[in-house]
């Protein structure tokens, strides 16, 4: 079956189709259990896991509905290509960011014992519960496959520029997190909560997407943004707050956050030319 390259309205309404089948899919039998259950009850997060693979694999279907598989350059970076350098340099770059709220976090961990130990109760503790499987390592592999992995070929196959993918095509990411005004309300009763928390949410995970998609373009391979993505949602969004309970170290704090920035900048400038 011969395709015809998409047009970019065309892009964008896919685009938007997969993002409606990755939140509809939440929510596809919600009524059918217990609609009070939180999304961090097992039972919510099982039965998300199983719609979520549905989604994706209608996701995908729809993909070689539209555009085919074997195309030139649009495979979405599942080929196994600059596998190793691809998460070396995400993680490396992900990592060299949040240097200022790493450190915080070790300074916090030492006022209670030995930080490496405390880290490792931490992580163990967090992979003993579903959450933690969910956060770190479900939610990045479903959403980049989906989010990255056939969006981003959708915006090529329709001829738009890079830049615009980079910059354009995160939105969708971001505006799907809006979904978790439901899960707040329901859990605060407070409607602010509910409009502030994943509007804030939205504007940070459309942010990330421009470094997500950058990276899948720059290495073509997707598991570059998955490990990001994973480090990310384990670091959380920096607490800027925790910087005034060590106040013997605030002037190396600050340093080591804005070492990190810039070294991040220098790291995405780097993935760009090297690739």
């Amino acid at each position: 079956m011969e395709h015809l390259p998409l047009t970019p309205t065309e892009a964008y309404l896919y685009t938007a189709a997969h993002a409606t089948i990755f939140v509809g899919s939440l929510y596809l039998f919600r009524f059918l259990k217990d609609p009070a259950l939180g999304r961090d009850d097992p039972a919510t997060i099982r039965q998300r896991i199983f719609s979520l693979l549905v989604a994706i694999a209608s996701s995908f279907a729809l993909n070689i509905w539209v555009i085919g598989w074997a195309l030139p350059n649009v495979e979405g970076g599942f080929k196994g290509k600059n596998l190793l350098p691809s998460v070396g340099a995400a993680v490396l770059a992900t990592i060299t960011l949040f240097a200022g709220p790493i450190l915080v976090e070790i300074l916090d961990m030492k006022q209670h014992g030995a930080w490496w130990q405390i880290l490792y109760n931490e992580t163990c503790e967090k992979f003993s519960k579903l959450t933690g499987w969910r956060d770190v390592v479900l939610a990045p592999i479903f959403e980049e496959v989906v989010f990255r992995g056939l969006v981003v070929p959708l915006w090529t196959n329709a001829g738009l520029s890079e830049t615009t993918t980079i910059f354009l095509s995160p939105i969708f990411f971001g505006l799907s997190h809006l979904h978790h005004a439901i899960d707040i309300y329901h859990t605060t009763g407070s409607m602010l909560s509910a409009i502030l928390g994943p509007t804030f949410q939205a504007l940070y995970s459309s942010m990330f997407g421009w470094f997500a998609v950058y990276l899948l373009l720059s290495t073509d391979n997707i598991m570059g943004p998955i490990f990001s993505h994973g480090i990310c949602n384990t670091m959380g969004f920096p607490e800027l707050g925790k910087i005034s309970n060590f106040p013997a170290h605030r002037n190396v704090i600050w340093f080591t956050y804005i070492l990190g920035i810039v070294g991040f900048g220098y790291l995405v400038r780097s993935i760009g030319i090297v690739f």
